[in-house]
């Protein structure tokens, strides 16, 4: 091949690097907005709850208030019984003063007869009025109860479904410059999100923890030297991500490299980024190059 057309050929391949770039880097900027988007679900819910909770406790208050009247009703209706028991020593104390008087047996009775259905009819109306009051009693309880454990569940509705949703991104903040061992598993142990935790940062595992379909990503960059990935589904190879630094006037240039692989797991299967080639991963401290990330459709 000629000198002159080495520069062009690297020229074209570092184009369409480049290009790759930016379309992982407008992914990522994607995922972002779209956990930004969860977050501000998440304290609106959040928010809702707080003004719930407000709910709560003036239900609670209402409460106290509710059992402090049926204490002083309690109470009434002791002294009433206590009067009740009084006008019925009186009427005895009646009847003794009728026996002991002239007036016709009939008269008396008639008499007796009046009171005891007058104090009947007291007792009765008031009873009415005292069972009346405790139903409403109870039934604005309810109303208020009902209407508060309506509210609450669908907090939790909302939070289970922010819960329910797995998704996860992890990166590296510090050059990795070592000799690896075959297949060894490079691990992003700089966690963004980890929404269902299914990413191990220790052991650089995703561990499905519900079926579906998920899409998974992986981006290096490399400095020095070639520096080669696949991502692995429970030991078999699916994809490869090549960030080759090419060479220029014995100088060296940064590589830039990435794939993605989408995929149908059942609970409990595998995901990783392992190594294939290279020693050298190039990162910055601020904002990680090497990223692996994925999520659950749905």
């Amino acid at each position: 091949m000629a000198n002159g057309q080495t520069p062009t050929t690297s020229g074209h391949e570092h184009g369409r690097e480049l290009d790759l770039l930016l379309s992982l880097q407008n992914d990522i900027k994607i995922l972002k907005t779209e956990h930004a988007s969860t977050l501000n679900q998440l304290s609106s819910t959040l928010l809702h709850l707080s003004s719930t909770l407000s709910q709560v406790t003036e239900l609670q208050h209402d409460m106290r208030v509710i059992k402090e009247e049926l204490k002083n009703e309690k109470e009434i209706n002791r002294v009433f019984q206590r009067e009740v028991m009084r006008l019925k020593n009186l009427t005895s104390d009646f009847d003794l003063g009728i026996n002991r008087t002239r007036f016709p047996h009939s008269e008396l009775l008639s008499v007796k007869e009046a009171l005891a259905f007058e104090l009947d009819l007291g007792l009765k109306q008031q009873k009415d009025e005292m069972m009346n009051e405790m139903s409403m009693m109870k039934t604005n309880f309810n109303t208020k109860t009902s209407a508060t454990s309506t509210t609450i569940s669908g907090i939790i509705n909302s939070i289970s479904d922010i819960q329910r949703k797995i998704y996860f991104t992890a990166g590296t903040i510090h050059d990795i410059d070592k000799q690896w061992a075959p297949k060894e598993i490079i691990i992003f142990p700089h966690v963004i999100s980890n929404n269902g935790r299914g990413y191990d940062a220790s052991t650089g595992v995703f561990t499905t923890p519900k079926s579906g379909v998920y899409v998974f990503m992986c981006f290096l960059a490399s400095h020095k030297d070639a520096a080669e990935a696949n991502i692995v589904l429970n030991g078999s190879r699916l994809v490869g991500i090549p960030a080759i630094a090419s060479v220029m006037n014995e100088t060296y240039k940064y590589g830039f490299a990435g794939n993605s692989a989408v995929l149908q797991l059942a609970q409990g299967d595998r995901v990783w980024v392992e190594h294939k080639a290279g020693n050298f991963l190039f990162t910055r401290g601020y904002s990680p190059f090497p990223t692996f990330s994925g999520f659950r459709l749905g």
